[in-house]
C-alpha cells in the first residue's frame, strides 16, 4: 500500500491535499469552539454595563412606582433578571439568574424622593452554555462534513494538477522506448500545456532524427556489404589468378629445365622451345586479361558520351571474326536500326567485345553465332556443349570453365564473361546469361542508357 502510494503522484497529491484541508478545517472549528465562550462573555459583560448605565439614568428622578415599571420593562426587553434593592422601593423583574451565570452588574441610583437604590442586572439567557453544548454535540457531524469536503477538494486538485503530469510521465516512458504513436494534449494554457507542446516538438524532432539515422545506417550497411563483397571478389580473383598462372608457369619451367639438363627428348631444343614459348604466350595473354580486369575495376568513371551501340557491336564482330572462322564458326551481326546510347565508351566496348569473343571462342564448330540489337537489348547467341544448371549460373565468375578437362587453348582464360559482366554493372545495364539445351544466350538491357530523343525547334 505504502509503495503504491509512493509511486503514484495522484495518490500523494490527493492524500496531502485532503490532510491539509481536514487539519485546517478541524483546527478552525476547535479554535472557534475555544474562543467563542470567552468572546461571548466579554461582549455580554460590556453590553450589561451599558444597559445598567442606561437603566440607572432612566431611574434617576423616578418615584418608586415608576421605578418598578421601568425595571419590569427593561427586564422584558433585555431578557435579564433585574433587582432594585433598598427600602422602601424594593422591586425585581425577570426570571431568577440561572446557575452558573457570570454576568452581574450593580449600579447605585437615586430616586425622586431622594432615596438611594442598588440596581443589579444579571444575565439569565443561558446562551453561553447552550452554545458550548451545541458546538460539542455538532462536532462529529462537522468532522464528517469536513472530511467529505476535504476529500472532494483533494480529488479535484489531484485531477487538475496530478493527472496531466501523470499523462506526460506515461508519454515520456513511451518516448524512452522510441514509441512515437502518441501525442500530448496541448489545449492547456498553463505550464503543463507548455511542457506538453515542448514534448511534442522534441518527439517530432527525435523521430525525424531517428529516421535520418536509420537511413544513414542502412546506407552505411549497404556500402559496407558492397565493400566486403568487392574485397571477397578481389581475394577470389587473386586466388584464381594464382591458380591459372601456376599451370603454364610449371609447364614452361619443366620444359626449360629439361632442355638445360638434356633429359630424354628434351635434348631436342628445336622441338621443345616452341612449346615453352606457347606456355609463355598463354601466361602473357592471361596477365594481359588480368591487367584489363584490374584496370576496368579501378579506372575512374569517364564522362558518358553519345554512342551507337550497333557500331560498337559491329567493331567487336569484325575483331572476333578471324577467331570464329579459324574454328569453323560463322559470326554475324543481324541487321537492324541504330541503337543510340549515352555511356562510357571504354566500358561499353569492353562488355560487347568480350561477349562477342566468348561466342567466337566457345561456339560449336560448324554452327552460327549471332549478335543482335533490338529494342535497346544486346543479345549474343551461339550453340555450345550442354551445361548443367549449376555451371550455367557461374559463367560470369572469373576463371570459371564449364569443362574442367578442356585445354587452355580452346577454353580461353575464363575472364571474358566476367569482364563483360563487370563492365555492364558499372554502366548500370542489367545482364542475364542462360544456357539451356546447348543454346547459350547473353542478353544486356541497354534501354536505360538510351540517348534522349531530339526535339526539333
Amino acid at each position: 500500500m505504502c509503495r503504491a502510494i509512493a509511486r503514484s503522484l495522484s495518490a500523494k497529491v490527493f492524500l496531502l491535499t485532503a490532510a491539509l484541508l481536514a487539519v485546517g478545517c478541524l483546527a478552525l472549528y476547535v479554535a472557534v469552539a475555544l474562543a467563542l465562550p470567552g468572546g461571548y462573555r466579554a461582549l455580554s459583560a460590556a453590553r450589561a454595563e451599558e444597559a445598567a448605565a442606561a437603566l440607572a439614568a432612566e431611574l434617576s428622578g423616578a418615584d418608586a412606582g415608576e421605578a418598578s415599571d421601568i425595571v419590569e420593562r427593561f427586564a422584558a426587553e433585555n431578557g435579564a433578571a433585574v433587582t432594585l434593592s433598598g427600602e422602601p422601593g424594593a422591586a425585581s423583574a425577570g426570571e431568577g439568574a440561572p446557575e452558573g451565570s457570570a454576568y452581574t452588574v450593580s449600579v447605585a441610583v437615586e430616586l425622586a424622593d431622594g432615596s438611594s437604590e442598588l440596581v443589579t442586572i444579571t444575565d439569565s439567557s443561558g446562551s453561553l452554555g447552550i452554545i458550548a453544548d451545541a458546538l460539542l454535540r455538532l462536532f462529529p457531524a462537522a468532522a464528517a462534513l469536513i472530511l467529505a469536503v476535504s476529500a472532494a477538494g483533494a480529488w479535484v486538485c489531484a485531477r487538475l494538477v496530478a493527472r496531466p503530469v501523470v499523462e506526460i510521465a506515461d508519454v515520456s516512458e513511451r518516448l524512452s522506448r522510441l514509441d512515437m504513436t502518441w501525442s500530448c494534449d496541448e489545449r492547456r494554457a498553463d505550464e503543463v500545456g507548455v511542457l506538453a507542446r515542448s514534448l511534442n516538438v522534441m518527439a517530432a524532432r527525435l523521430e525525424r532524427t531517428i529516421g535520418e539515422l536509420r537511413g544513414a545506417n542502412e546506407r552505411l550497411r549497404s556500402e559496407a556489404e558492397e565493400a566486403a563483397a568487392r574485397e571477397r571478389e578481389r581475394r577470389d580473383f587473386l586466388a584464381a589468378a594464382s591458380h591459372e598462372l601456376k599451370t603454364p608457369l610449371a609447364a614452361a619451367r619443366a620444359q626449360v629445365e629439361g632442355m638445360m639438363l638434356g633429359i630424354g627428348d628434351f635434348a631436342d631444343h628445336g622441338a621443345h622451345l616452341p612449346r615453352a614459348l606457347a606456355a609463355l604466350d598463354r601466361m602473357d595473354a592471361l596477365v594481359r586479361e588480368m591487367l584489363a580486369a584490374a584496370r576496368a575495376e579501378s579506372a575512374p568513371a569517364a564522362a558518358p558520351e553519345a554512342l551507337d551501340a550497333r557500331e560498337v557491336a559491329a567493331s567487336a564482330v569484325a575483331a572476333s571474326r578471324e577467331l570464329a572462322s579459324s574454328r569453323g564458326v560463322e559470326l554475324a551481326l543481324l541487321p537492324g536500326a541504330p541503337c543510340p546510347v549515352v555511356a562510357e565508351r571504354a566500358q561499353l566496348e569492353l562488355a560487347v567485345s568480350n561477349a562477342v569473343s566468348n561466342a567466337a571462342r566457345h561456339a560449336l564448330p560448324g554452327t552460327r553465332a549471332t549478335v543482335s540489337l533490338e529494342g535497346g537489348r544486346l543479345r549474343v547467341e551461339n550453340r555450345c556443349e550442354p551445361l548443367p544448371p549449376e555451371a550455367a549460373a557461374r559463367l560470369t565468375e572469373p576463371f570459371f570453365r564449364a569443362d574442367a578437362s578442356r585445354s587452355r587453348d580452346g577454353g580461353g582464360s575464363g575472364l571474358g564473361l566476367h569482364l563483360a559482366a563487370r563492365a555492364l554493372d558499372r554502366l548500370g545495364a542489367p545482364l542475364s546469361v542462360s544456357c539451356e539445351g546447348g543454346a547459350f544466350a547473353f542478353e544486356a538491357d541497354l534501354s536505360g542508357l538510351a540517348a534522349p530523343a531530339r526535339t526539333e525547334d
